[in-house]
């Protein structure tokens, strides 16, 4: 399955790896998704959260179901860790996975948001990812 990582600019983690796997029914529908990341903490602070927001998207580039991947290891400046998820309720015309790191929570209790965060409350279907 594609996949594809949204970066966004001061955003504290990078992405080293990413790897998706649909899970599917005897007739080839897709009924999960599996989620492998390795990711590194690229600020000069102790991070101790993470939530990723995994999205699945149709053939013609639309969002069609979300989930949010929670990580809560402390990683130090520099440091890799690796994460994975379940994601259930995938609709039948995924054909690619999008992923983006949602908000940061520094050690010091600081969080960044990512701008999906500081939106309109009510964002057009699209653009959730």
């Amino acid at each position: 399955m594609p996949n594809q990582c949204i970066s966004e600019a001061g955003c504290p983690i990078s992405f080293d790896s990413v790897k998706t796997q649909m899970e599917v029914d005897t007739f080839g529908t897709p009924v999960a998704c599996r989620v492998y990341i390795d990711y590194r903490n690229g600020a000069p602070a102790p991070i101790n959260a993470v939530r990723f927001r995994i999205g699945y998207i149709d053939s013609e580039g639309h969002v069609c179901g979300l989930f949010h991947g929670p990580d809560s290891k402390l990683l130090e400046p520099g440091a890799q860790t690796s994460s994975k998820w379940r994601g259930e309720k995938v609709s039948p015309n995924t054909k690619q996975v999008k992923l983006r790191v949602l908000m940061v929570r520094f050690a010091d209790g600081v969080v960044w948001e990512s701008e999906k965060m500081q939106a309109q409350p009510q964002p057009e279907p699209d653009s959730v990812i």
